[in-house]
């Protein structure tokens, strides 16, 4: 057998892909050379964490005028409801800076699971979608104000309320979005 590093880097991680361990069990097969795959190890963390990036183009931000929405991570299945964990938010300034204004407090744009607020979601201020510099924030949401009632096999979008008015921008929205996908049980 080569030396490990020797072998080649696999730029693509699965979860049939396996690893090498020594089995920590006592027993017959303690200390012996075992393979593991990466779904096992996922199993046993008991943790499905996804880190998604997504780019919300300029017209898909234009569409939030007047009360728009914009799906950001597909439905994730039945019996299944994403929890999102923190979402990097990038505006990749171009040109021409959005114009978003709401006509009331209450109004704004936002992350939601399916149409439920996300609470901490402190990411989308008019003042960062309206930035003309590249402007790069945070949100930590989390999945929705105690006490709400959620629904399974539901996307998470961006949604705009009907009072929020927006008709120029150019620049892309780069999300990195890591949350992860809990099974009801």
């Amino acid at each position: 057998m080569a030396r490990i590093k020797t072998y080649s880097l696999d730029g693509t991680i699965n979860p049939a892909d396996k690893l090498i361990g020594s089995d920590g069990e006592p027993g017959s097969n303690f200390g012996k050379t075992k393979n593991y795959s990466i779904q096992s190890l996922q199993t046993f963390l008991g943790t499905d964490l996804v880190s998604k990036d997504i780019t919300i183009t300029a017209a898909q931000m234009l569409s939030l005028n007047n009360g728009g929405t914009v799906e950001v991570i597909p439905a994730p299945g039945a019996g299944k409801i994403i929890h999102i964990m923190n979402a990097l938010i990038h505006l990749d300034f171009a040109t021409t800076a959005y114009n978003f204004v709401a006509a009331q407090l209450s109004d704004g744009v936002g992350l939601v699971l399916g149409s439920i607020p996300l609470s901490n979601d402190n990411g989308f201020f008019t003042t960062n979608l309206n930035s003309a510099t590249d402007t790069l924030f945070v949100g930590d949401p989390i999945s929705a104000n105690a006490g709400t009632n959620l629904t399974s096999n539901t996307a998470v979008n961006i949604l705009s309320t009907s009072g929020v008015t927006v008709s120029q921008g150019d620049s892309p929205i780069k999300l990195s979005i890591l949350y992860r996908e809990i099974l009801i049980p």
